[in-house]
C-alpha cells in the first residue's frame, strides 16, 4: 500500500527555528516499488485539530499537477516569528501523517534581551549562567529557549541538559553571522519554582558571551518571557571546566563540580556568598543573528579500546583501533584532588607512547580532577580531538575504571554504502567514510586534530564528490556556502578558508567548490534557493577571476595548484614527470567556473548569463589549447599525469585525441608500477577519466597497490582514515592522518563501480544514471545511496559467463540504465545496452560478461 513518509521542512524533521517565511516541504514514498506522482495537495494549519479536520487555515495548495516532492515551497501567507504550523500531503490516494515546524525569531526587533558575560577580570574556563523563576500553579504547554551562547554552550532546565547536541553552535564568521539554537523544554517545567541555566565555553569565539530569550506559554493563555540583560535575575560564576580550548583540551575540576552540583536546580541559592555575580552587559558580536541551520554536533558512536598497555612509568596507553574525532569518556575513582591526564594522538612513538609531533602547538590533553566521592565520570564539553590512541596518567591514587571513545561530528545522516569482493577496496571505503565524518564539525574541516581544523576550500573542490555519496548534505552545503560568501570582499574575492582564519584572499582559482556546493545541493537535494541567494556572489567571484586572466586568455595566478602530490614534501623525488604547472591547473579550474556558472544560470532561467558564460568557457578552452596543447605529442602542458587527467576529464580533449591521451596516461601509470603521482585536485579527474576510456582496472590497481606511495600503502600500514601525506612516518609539518582531500576516490566506487550518479539535468536526483563498471578480478560489488526520494542501489555479481545485476530505483524517480551486453531485464529477453525506468522499481538485469577472459592489471 502506498505510503507518504519522511516529511521534512527545510530538510529538517520538525524544526524549531526556521528563519524563512516561506519554507520548503519534502516527502517520499514507500510501501510500493514503483509509483509516479501525478499530483499532490498540501494542507497546512495552525493546529493539529484543524489539520485533522481538513481545515487548512494556513494554506491549501489545491491539487497541483506535478511530480515535485522535494523542496516544494509553502504558498500561504508569510509566516510570522515563533509561528507553529502543522502540515500533511495527499497524493496517489494516500495521506501522510502530520508533520510540524516552528519559525524562530525572524526579525532583529524580535530579540528583547542583551548580551551578557562575567566581569572582565574573570578569565579562564567556562561560565555558568542561571536564572530562577516561578510559574505558580500554571501548566506550561510550550516552552522555547532561543540561545546564542558563544563560543560553545549547553542549555539546562531544572538540572537536566536539554537535547543531545554538543559543541553548540557550529562556528561561523561571527562578524557576519551569529547562530542561535532553539530548545523545547516544556516537559521539564514543574509547578512553582524552576530554573534554567547555560554553560558557556570559549569555543572558536575565544570569549564567553550569552544572549538568551525564553518564551513559556501556559494552558490559561498567559505567557512569560525571560531575557538576558543587566539586573534581569541572571547570575554567573566560574564552571568546573576551569580551562577549555578547542586545540588544547579541558581541565575539569570535580571538586568545583561537587560544590556546584545543584547549580541549575530551582532551590539552589546563587549569591555573592557562594561565588556568584550578577551577569554583566558585554559587547555584542557584530554579526546578525541567524538560526543554527546545520545538523548539530552529537555523539554518534562509541569505540571500545582494542588494546591497553601499562607502561613502566605508570602510564596506560589505550588503542581504540580506529582514528576518529571526539573524546574519551572516563570513569574513575580516587581521593579528593587526585588527577587523571589524558593525552590524545594518532600514532605512537617507538617507545609506545602517544606521539603528538604532528599536532604542532595543539596540546590535545584533558585533565580530570576527582572530587573523591566514589566512582566519577567525565567527558569533555567544549573541546574535541582527532585520535586513535589515548595516553592516561593518574596521580594521587586515582584509578581508571573504564575509558570509552566517543565519536563526535555533525549528525548529517550517513546514507552511502559500498562493498565488493576486494577487501582493500572495502577498507578504503570505510576509511573514506570515517575521514569525512570526522571532519564534519560545523565546517567541513581539513583535519580534526592539529592546531588548524579549518574549512580549506581547495580541499573541498575534490572532496564534495565523495561527500554527497556518503552523507546527506543539504544543510551542511548550504551553511558552508554561507560561510564562503561571508569571506567575500567588495572586489568579489573570496578567501582560501571559510570562515576566513588563514590562507589568502583571493583564494586559489581551484576553489570551484564555491559554485560546486550550490550546484550539488541542487542536483542531489533540489535546493534552488541556495543558488538564487548566492548567484550574484558566484558571478562576482568568477568575474574577478576573469579580470585576472592574462591577455592570452590562458594565464592565471596560482597559490597551491595540484596540491601535495607524492614527493612534494620531504620524500624522495618520484621516478616520474610530476611537473604540473600551477598556472595550467588554475586556468583549467577557471574554465570549470565558467561551465558551472553557465549551468547554474540555466537552472535559474537566466538565459543571457547562461549563454555568455558558456561562450566564455569555449573561448577559454580554445585559449588553453593554443597555449598548452602539443598536438604532435598529444599532451597538454608538461604531459604529467595530472595534466593529462585534467585535460581529459574536463573535456579539453575529445574524440581520437582523448583516446590517445587516455591510452598514454594508462601506459604511464603502468610504467610507474601503478602509482598515481597527482595532487589533491587531479587524482579525482584521473580516476574518472581512466574509467570513462576503459581503464577502470588501472584505477583499482592504483588504489589497492600496497607499495608506497598510494592508498593501498596506507591500508597496508594499518590506516583507518585517509592521510594528508603519503608517508607513514609522522612529521611536524602538515601531516594529518585524517584528511579528506584525498578521500574522493570513494566517489569512484559509488559513481563508477556501482554506477550510481545523477543524470543530466537532475534536480533532487529525479533523474538517475545507472552505469556500473565490472572490474576484472572482482566477483561482486554493490553500492547504494539513501536519497531524499528513497534508496537507489545497484549491485553486480559474476555468474559464469554472465553478470547478474540487481537495481533499485526509488518511487517517483526516473532512471537511465546503461549496461553493456544486456540479454534480459526482469527475466524477459532484452537486447541492447540501455533502457529507461520511470517511477522507480526493483529489477534484475542479465548481461554478457564483456570482460570475461581479460586479466586484471
Amino acid at each position: 500500500m502506498l505510503k507518504i513518509i519522511d516529511l521534512t521542512t527545510e530538510y529538517e524533521r520538525e524544526p524549531l527555528n526556521l528563519h524563512c517565511a516561506r519554507p520548503r516541504f519534502s516527502w517520499r514514498y514507500a510501501g510500493v516499488e514503483a509509483f509516479t506522482q501525478r499530483s499532490y495537495r498540501i494542507l497546512a494549519a495552525s493546529s493539529p485539530e484543524l489539520l485533522s479536520a481538513g481545515r487548512a487555515d494556513k494554506w491549501d495548495s489545491g491539487d497541483v499537477r506535478s511530480r515535485a516532492c522535494i523542496a516544494v515551497p509553502y504558498g500561504g501567507a508569510p509566516l510570522k516569528s515563533r509561528e507553529r504550523c502543522y502540515w500533511k500531503v495527499l497524493a496517489g490516494g494516500a495521506e501522510s501523517e502530520a508533520a510540524r515546524f516552528e519559525t524562530g525569531l525572524l526579525q532583529a526587533s524580535d530579540w528583547r534581551g542583551l548580551w551578557v558575560s562575567a566581569q572582565a577580570s574573570r578569565i579562564g574556563g567556562s561560565l555558568l549562567f542561571r536564572r530562577g523563576f516561578d510559574v505558580g500553579a500554571r501548566r506550561a504547554v510550550r516552552a522555547r529557549a532561543y540561545v546564542a551562547g558563544l563560543g560553545y554552550h549547553e542549555f539546562y532546565c531544572n538540572g537536566k541538559k536539554v537535547g543531545k547536541s554538543v559543541l553548540n553552535p557550529s562556528v561561523t564568521e561571527y562578524a557576519k553571522r551569529v547562530p542561535y539554537c532553539a530548545y523545547a523544554f516544556e516537559g521539564l517545567l514543574v509547578p512553582g519554582a524552576n530554573a534554567v541555566g547555560v554553560i558557556v565555553g570559549n569555543g572558536w569565539a575565544g570569549a564567553r558571551r550569552l544572549l538568551a530569550q525564553i518564551h513559556i506559554e501556559f494552558e490559561d493563555g498567559s505567557e512569560d518571557v525571560l531575557v538576558t540583560a543587566n539586573c534581569a535575575g541572571w547570575w554567573v560564576t566560574g564552571a568546573p571546566i576551569v580551562a577549555d580550548s578547542v586545540y588544547d583540551g579541558e581541565v575539569f575540576d570535580g571538586r568545583i563540580a561537587a560544590r556546584l552540583r545543584d547549580w541549575c536546580m530551582p532551590d539552589y541559592a546563587a549569591g555573592w556568598e557562594s561565588g556568584w555575580m550578577y551577569a554583566m552587559l558585554c559587547e555584542p558580536p557584530a554579526g546578525k543573528l541567524v538560526p543554527h541551520r546545520i545538523e548539530p554536533v552529537e555523539v554518534v558512536g562509541e569505540f571500545m579500546p582494542v588494546a591497553a598497555e601499562k607502561k613502566p612509568d605508570g602510564a596506560a596507553v589505550y588503542d581504540f583501533g580506529q582514528n576518529f574525532s571526539g573524546w574519551a569518556r572516563i570513569r574513575a575513582r580516587g581521593g579528593k584532588g587526585a588527577k587523571i591526564a589524558l593525552k590524545y594522538g594518532e600514532q605512537l612513538t617507538d617507545g609506545g607512547y602517544v606521539n603528538q609531533l604532528n599536532l604542532r602547538t595543539a596540546k590535545a590533553r584533558d585533565l580530570f580532577i576527582l572530587n573523591g566521592e566514589g566512582a566519577e565520570e567525565y567527558a569533555p564539553r567544549f573541546t574535541y580531538h582527532g585520535f586513535r590512541y589515548v595516553e592516561a596518567r593518574a596521580e594521587g591514587g586515582a584509578e581508571i575504571l573504564s575509558l570509552i571513545g566517543e565519536y563526535v561530528r555533525n549528525a548529517a545522516p550517513l546514507v552511502g554504502s559500498f562493498e565488493c569482493s576486494d577487501p582493500v577496496l572495502n577498507l578504503l571505503h570505510r576509511n573514506a567514510v570515517m575521514t569525512e565524518g570526522s571532519n564534519l564539525h560545523g565546517v567541513m574541516t581539513d583535519c580534526p586534530q592539529r592546531d588548524e581544523r579549518f574549512g580549506w576550500l581547495n580541499d573541498l573542490s575534490s572532496r564534495v564528490y565523495q561527500s554527497v555519496c556518503n552523507y546527506s548534505m543539504p544543510r551542511v552545503f548550504a551553511k558552508v556556502t554561507d560561510d564562503i560568501s561571508d569571506t567575500q570582499d567588495a572586489e568579489g574575492r573570496i578567501a582560501d578558508t571559510a570562515p576566513f582564519f588563514t590562507g589568502f584572499r583571493p583564494a586559489d582559482p581551484v576553489v570551484v567548490c564555491y559554485l560546486l556546493l550550490g550546484y550539488k545541493n541542487y542536483e542531489y537535494y533540489g535546493d534552488a534557493e541556495t543558488l538564487k541567494a548566492h548567484y550574484g556572489n558566484y558571478k562576482r567571484w568568477t568575474d574577478f577571476l576573469t579580470s585576472q586572466v592574462g591577455a592570452d586568455g590562458a594565464t592565471l595566478y596560482s597559490t597551491y595548484g595540484d596540491w601535495c602530490p607524492p614527493g612534494r614534501f620531504g620524500a624522495a623525488e618520484p621516478p616520474v614527470n610530476r611537473d604540473t604547472p600551477d598556472g595550467f591547473v588554475s586556468i583549467v579550474y577557471y574554465y570549470l567556473h565558467l561551465r558551472y556558472l553557465s549551468e547554474i544560470a540555466a537552472v535559474l532561467k537566466k538565459r543571457g548569463d547562461a549563454e555568455r558564460y558558456a561562450a566564455a568557457a569555449a573561448r577559454t578552452a580554445a585559449a588553453i589549447e593554443r597555449k598548452y596543447y602539443d598536438r604532435e605529442r598529444g599532451v597538454y602542458a608538461t604531459g604529467s599525469q595530472s595534466c593529462a587527467a585534467l585535460a581529459l576529464n574536463v573535456g579539453l580533449l575529445t574524440g581520437a585525441d582523448a583516446r590517445r591521451a587516455a591510452a598514454a596516461l594508462n601506459a604511464e601509470i603502468a610504467r610507474c608500477n601503478y602509482h598515481a603521482y597527482a595532487g589533491n585536485q587531479a587524482y579525482r579527474h584521473m580516476f574518472e577519466a581512466l574509467t570513462r576510456y576503459g581503464y577502470a582496472d588501472t584505477v583499482r590497481a592504483v588504489l589497492t597497490n600496497p607499495e608506497y606511495p598510494g592508498w593501498g600503502y596506507m591500508a597496508a600500514c594499518g590506516a583507518t582514515t585517509v592521510w594528508e601525506r603519503w608517508e607513514k612516518e609522522m612529521q611536524l609539518v602538515m601531516h594529518s592522518f585524517c584528511h579528506p582531500m584525498f578521500a574522493s576516490y570513494d566517489a569512484w566506487m559509488i559513481n563508477d563501480v556501482a554506477g550510481i550518479r545523477p543524470d543530466a539535468g537532475a534536480a533532487a536526483m529525479d533523474k538517475i544514471l545507472i552505469a556500473p563498471t565490472v572490474l576484472s578480478g572482482v566477483e561482486y560489488a554493490s553500492g547504494a545511496i539513501g536519497l531524499l526520494r528513497g534508496r537507489v542501489a545497484c549491485s553486480w555479481k559474476r555468474d559464469g559467463d554472465s553478470v547478474e545485476y540487481e537495481i533499485e530505483i526509488p518511487p517517483n524517480t526516473s532512471a537511465r540504465v546503461r549496461i553493456a551486453g544486456i540479454e534480459a531485464v526482469g527475466g524477459k529477453p532484452f537486447f541492447g545496452g540501455e533502457f529507461l525506468v520511470d517511477g522507480g522499481g526493483k529489477f534484475t538485469v542479465s548481461a554478457r560478461d564483456c570482460r570475461k577472459g581479460e586479466e586484471a592489471v
